[in-house]
C-alpha cells in the first residue's frame, strides 16, 4: 500500500469557500483579488476586489490585452470604481508593496504580510509552506511568473507517477504572465511532492486549484533569465509577525520586497518591514 501525506495551511477549509465564490478576478486584479481574500479569510471582514486595489494602489492598462487572459476565459472589466490607468502594459498591475499595505490598512491593523523575497529552491518552497502550516492562522500568497508552471490540466495518472518518484514530461503552462496564486498545502507521496495552489479562474486546474511541484515553483518565483522577480507574502495575525519574521530570518529567508516590474504605490509602508 502506497501512503500519502496531506500538509493544509491552517485555513485551508475557509480559503476554498471563499476563493470559490470570489471566481474568477477582474482583469488585472489578481494581486488585489488574494489581498480582498485574505482579509475576508483571516478577519472575516468582506473586501471587495475593487477596495483592495485602491488600497494597494493598482494601476490598469489603458488598452486591455487578450494574451493576459487564461485560454478560455473572457475576463472581466465590470469595476464597481474608476481605477488609474497607464499606457505602458507593463506597468499594469499591483507591486508587493501596495499588497502588504493593502492588507494592513483594509484590516484595520489586524494582519500583517511578510514579503520574502527568496532564495527560492524546491527545499525553501517547502521550508516556506510547512512554516505556514504550522501556524495557528496564515495564508501564503506566491507572485510567479506563470510559464514555469505546470500546465494546470496535468492527466491524473502523471500526477500519481511523480509521487511515485516516475519520471514523465510535465504539461506546459497555458499562459505567460506575472501573477499572484494562493497555497492551499501539499501532498507528499513515497517519491516527490507537489503543492497545491489555488488560482484566481476556475478554468485553470480542477475549480480554480491545481498542483505544482515545488522545483516549478521556485523557478516561476525566481523567473530565472527575466528582467522581474517573483516573491512571497506570508500573511499572519499582527501580534505574531515579529517572532514569524524573526523564525522565517533565521531559516535563511530574506524577508523585503521585490521587483515584480509594477511601481510601488506613493504612500509610505504602515508597518516596519526590513528591505
Amino acid at each position: 500500500m502506497t501512503n500519502l501525506t496531506t500538509q493544509l495551511m491552517p485555513d485551508s477549509r475557509r480559503l476554498l469557500e471563499v476563493h470559490e465564490h470570489a471566481m474568477p478576478q477582474k482583469d488585472e486584479l489578481c494581486g488585489a483579488f488574494w489581498s480582498s481574500l485574505v482579509v475576508s479569510i483571516l478577519t472575516h471582514r468582506h473586501v471587495s476586489q475593487e477596495e483592495a486595489a485602491v488600497a494597494a494602489g493598482t494601476r490598469l492598462s489603458s488598452t486591455p490585452d487578450p494574451e493576459s487572459l487564461p485560454p478560455g476565459e473572457d475576463g472581466r472589466r465590470d469595476y464597481s470604481v474608476e481605477l488609474p490607468t497607464t499606457p505602458d502594459a507593463s506597468l499594469a498591475g499591483t507591486a508587493p508593496k501596495g499588497i502588504v499595505e493593502s492588507l494592513y490598512s483594509l484590516s484595520e491593523g489586524l494582519i500583517t504580510g511578510l514579503p520574502i523575497r527568496g532564495p527560492w529552491s524546491e527545499e525553501t518552497v517547502l521550508k516556506l509552506v510547512a512554516f505556514g502550516c504550522r501556524q495557528q492562522h496564515a495564508v501564503l500568497v506566491l507572485n510567479v511568473a506563470t510559464a514555469f508552471l505546470w500546465g494546470t490540466h496535468p492527466r491524473w495518472s502523471d500526477v500519481t507517477g511523480y509521487l511515485l518518484g516516475e519520471q514523465f514530461v510535465a504539461p506546459q503552462a497555458e499562459w505567460d504572465v506575472g501573477h499572484f496564486v494562493g497555497v492551499v498545502g501539499t501532498v507528499a507521496g513515497p517519491g516527490r511532492t507537489l503543492v497545491m495552489c489555488a488560482d484566481t479562474y476556475p478554468s485553470l486546474g480542477v475549480g480554480g486549484v491545481h498542483v505544482q511541484p515545488p522545483s516549478a515553483i521556485a523557478s516561476a518565483l525566481r523567473r530565472d533569465g527575466r528582467t522581474t522577480l517573483g516573491g512571497a507574502i506570508l500573511v499572519v495575525p499582527t501580534e505574531v509577525a515579529p517572532s514569524m519574521e524573526e523564525m522565517i530570518i533565521s531559516a535563511g529567508f530574506e524577508v523585503g520586497f521585490w521587483g515584480n516590474g509594477v511601481p510601488d504605490p506613493g504612500a509610505g509602508c504602515s508597518v516596519d518591514l526590513k528591505n
